[in-house]
This record gives C-alpha cells, sequence and structure tokens, in this order.
C-alpha cells in the first residue's frame, strides 16, 4: 500500500510518502491509523487528535471505517482553508 502524507502531516512524519504491506488484521483505514500510531513513531504524535484529519483512498475522500487493500493508496491531510 502506498501512503502519502499531505499538508503538516508531510512536516510531522518527515515523509512524503510511505510503503506498507497490510497486516491481515489490518481491514480499515480507524485500523490502519490505529496500526501507524502504534507501530512507526514518527506516526504517534500526527494521529492523536483524529478529527482533524482527513483520508483519502484511491483519491475519494472516505470515512476511517472505509474498507482498505494493499493495493490502494491512502493519503491523509488536514483541511485546507483559503480565501
Amino acid at each position: 500500500m502506498k501512503i502519502k502524507y499531505l499538508t503538516w502531516l508531510q512536516e510531522k512524519t518527515g515523509k512524503h510518502e510511505d510503503h506498507l504491506n497490510l497486516p491481515k488484521d489490518v481491514e480499515t483505514i480507524g485500523c490502519l491509523i490505529t496500526y501507524l500510531e502504534n507501530n512507526k513513531s514518527e506516526c504517534a504524535a500526527v494521529f492523536k487528535n483524529r478529527s482533524v484529519i482527513y483520508t483519502a483512498v484511491n483519491n475519494e475522500i472516505q470515512q476511517q471505517d472505509h474498507s482498505i487493500k494493499n493495493t490502494d493508496e491512502v493519503s491523509f491531510f488536514s483541511a485546507i482553508v483559503g480565501g
């Protein structure tokens, strides 16, 4: 799976993207976030407040209960405000 960190998440994690083979028990976006928090130290602080983070799967915004698979591209980002 390709994981992209956009907006301030890129700065906090120190990377723009990551690649991961999903463990069998990681079946949803919420499970992926928990997995990243527990297994990647650079992600632990990033996902503390999940309510400010949006997720897209294959360029479509999805909720945390959305199913994912290894062939997906998951992007994490925050709301972008413009004027």
